[in-house]
């Protein structure tokens, strides 16, 4: 198991009206990019078994 739970800045919680695309984009990459660099850290190491 990998845990991964982020913790967002303060400054990127706002009301949804006032949001911008741009926004968005450092919220995604610590969610998505981040995510995405610890399994590829984990998984070398690991197989998928499918059943």
């Amino acid at each position: 198991m990998l845990p991964f739970s982020p913790l967002p800045s303060i400054e990127w919680i706002r009301p949804v009206t006032g949001t911008t695309p741009e926004d968005l984009r450092a919220p995604l990459e610590l969610s998505l990019v981040g995510a995405t660099a610890a399994v590829n850290a984990v998984r070398t190491e690991t197989r998928v078994v499918v059943l």
